[in-house]
């Protein structure tokens, strides 16, 4: 009876090691997923941005500039912002530019600025929600060409993509368990019938 004991104490000590390592391990690769998922939005985010300003009218007016920035909004889905140098709003797909702030100390602003592009992920003052931003600069023009989406779009992306991959992270544990409730059951199915092969 007690080397059965200890049999059962190793299931239970193995089984409990391993859900908690497979708990770690699914802590780990949520945030990993999460984060190289953002990563890649970003970079489609900045890919956006990019189409945006090879397809920008010739006319720097702002009528002719905001009558794109509603247009690409209806196609894209994304808001577009037409930034000059100084800060100045010339366009944008969801207000009137010339009733907005200047933009020259945004982080994504300044960035493409100084680098050609930027991204940012912020509270907007004027929608009044985290929005994930990308912007890039176009110095022939002297413009920064800005898109941005509401995170809430960015995170039902990641909540899609972490359903399946929860799939794993919690069965797995459960698979396991199991796996090993037969294989200690199987020990002691084993070493039930030495014992009864010694007394006969």
């Amino acid at each position: 009876m007690i080397r059965l004991s200890r049999i059962w104490k190793l299931y239970i000590t193995y089984t409990t090691a391993l859900i908690v390592c497979m708990t770690l391990a699914g802590f780990f690769l949520d945030f990993q997923v999460r984060r190289q998922l953002e990563k890649h939005l970003k970079e489609d985010a900045l890919a956006t941005a990019r189409i945006a300003d090879a397809h920008l009218p010739k006319d720097n007016r702002p009528e002719v500039l905001s009558q794109f920035c509603r247009s690409y909004k209806e196609v894209a889905h994304w808001r577009l912002t037409i930034v000059a140098s100084d800060g100045t709003v010339i366009a944008d797909s969801h207000e009137q530019a010339d009733q907005m702030d200047k933009h020259r100390d945004r982080i994504e602003i300044q960035m493409a600025m100084t680098n050609g592009h930027g991204t940012a992920t912020r509270m907007s003052p004027t929608l009044g929600q985290e929005m994930l931003y990308a912007a890039t600069y176009n110095p022939q023009r002297g413009l920064v060409v800005r898109v941005a989406m509401p995170m809430s779009r960015v995170k039902s992306v990641q909540n899609e993509v972490m359903k399946l991959a929860s799939v794993f992270l919690y069965l797995a544990p459960l698979v396991c368990a199991i796996i090993s409730f037969f294989t200690a059951r199987s020990l002691v199915g084993n070493h039930t019938s030495r014992q009864s092969a010694k007394r006969l």
